[in-house]
């Protein structure tokens, strides 16, 4: 079997991929607060000292520095991954009332004054500003977007989500080098209290789904290429039959983090020109409009379990159902009650970064079965769903 892989890799590169933080957020800001322990000859890491005054800090306490000097009061608490305070958010007394973040390991001591500090005036104003969750999301998209490969490449694939100054990226990207870029634009963001990277690079997925195919063995005459763009993989070339086809497209989508195979095999019985290889994923709550202006919304969506692509989607809206008749909205009096409709995919016009458009007017929804428990099964709790769901987004088809 021969892989045609989009882009040459070092095994030495794709095992450099890493989450910063690992399962923990603190002492991660690797742009100020590794300096400052420096200067200051205290670890950041020291999880006594994190603990110590557990219990006795609480918002609106003065805070003081070495000699007695106020500073400010505590306006907010930042906890760690175990749930202590890790950092504070201080509102100087002074500089127009700003907000800078103290890393609790600074604090020397805590009384009913208030809280001291181990540090003097002049290095409590090198502290990092506190920021927003939502700013620093915007920072980080804008250091994201100023990158000029970024910006081409993976920018708009990147998900970006910031909790308690904690960064965390989601998405499918390139590769490893783009991982690489997106790690320095961050460091050109202040404020930042630790990132989480959960990226997948598109050259590491086809090694493994490289790996995947070559368990195909004992069959002469096949010929499987494959090729990953943002997750997606493309198969194509040419084997003996339809199961040999089938057997390719469950190998490369039993890879946990595919997004979806899209399988242009050339197979004995097979007319690709058929079948609807469109890769569409709708988001959860998303708005999905009818050709007549009527819309719904969707709830959960229906995956193939053998390519992991969305086939079809559990619409929820006030739209006729198989007891009305066609353009009736009322019952009687009353307004036609919520429906949870099964859509398949393939009457999807195309979608949006929000919105879905569709080739049938809502009248046309009374072709398709409203969703039966029954004839859907949830998936296992050991199935990694395909980025962007989660596994209660997911039903597959009951098998018969």
């Amino acid at each position: 079997m021969v892989v045609e892989q989009a882009m040459q890799t070092r095994l030495e590169e794709v095992n450099r991929s890493k989450d910063l933080t690992g399962s923990t957020a603190e002492g991660q800001n690797w742009n100020i607060f590794a300096n400052l322990a420096e200067k200051y000859r205290v670890s950041l890491k020291n999880e006594a000292s994190q603990t110590r005054f557990e219990g006795l800090i609480h918002g609106d306490q003065k805070v003081f520095s070495t000699g007695g000097q106020s500073i400010g009061r505590i306006e907010k608490l930042l906890p760690g991954a175990a749930g202590q305070v890790s950092y504070l958010v201080i509102r100087t007394a002074y500089l127009w009332g700003r907000h800078k973040i103290l890393p609790v390991e600074l604090v020397r001591d805590v009384n009913p004054k208030g809280i001291w500090l181990s540090i003097d005036r002049g290095k409590f104003q090198e502290l990092p500003d506190y920021k927003t969750d939502a700013s620093l999301a915007g920072e980080v998209e804008s250091a994201l977007w100023d990158d000029d490969v970024l910006r081409v490449t993976d920018y708009l694939e990147v998900d970006v989500r910031v909790k308690n100054a904690v960064v965390t990226l989601t998405g499918h990207i390139t590769g490893i080098m783009n991982q690489e870029r997106i790690e320095r634009a961050l460091g050109n963001v202040k404020g930042i209290l630790g990132v989480r990277i959960h990226l997948v690079a598109d050259d590491k997925l086809l090694l493994n789904v490289a790996e995947a195919l070559a368990q195909i063995e004992g069959v002469e005459g096949k010929h499987i290429f494959a090729k990953v763009q943002n997750g997606v993989v493309g198969l194509s070339g040419q084997v003996i039959s339809a199961e040999v086809r089938g057997l390719a497209e469950q190998y490369a989508a039993n890879v946990p983090s595919v997004r979806g195979v899209i399988n242009n095999i050339a197979a004995p019985g097979i007319d690709l020109d058929t079948e609807d290889q469109r890769f569409l994923q709708p988001s959860i709550g998303e708005k999905i409009i009818f050709r007549d202006g009527l819309f719904g919304f969707v709830k959960q969506v229906i995956i193939n379990r053998n390519n992991r692509r969305v086939v079809g989607m559990i619409i929820q809206g006030q739209f006729p159902d198989q007891q009305l008749k066609p353009g009736s909205m009322t019952i009687g009096e009353t307004q036609t009650p919520d429906r949870l409709a099964v859509i398949p995919i393939r009457v999807i016009r195309y979608l949006t970064s929000n919105s879905g458009f569709l080739l049938i007017d809502s009248t046309e929804t009374t072709r398709y079965q409203d969703f039966d428990p029954a004839s859907f099964v949830a998936p296992n709790v050991d199935w990694v769903p395909p980025y962007p769901y989660c596994a209660e987004n997911v039903q597959f088809f009951a098998e018969s």
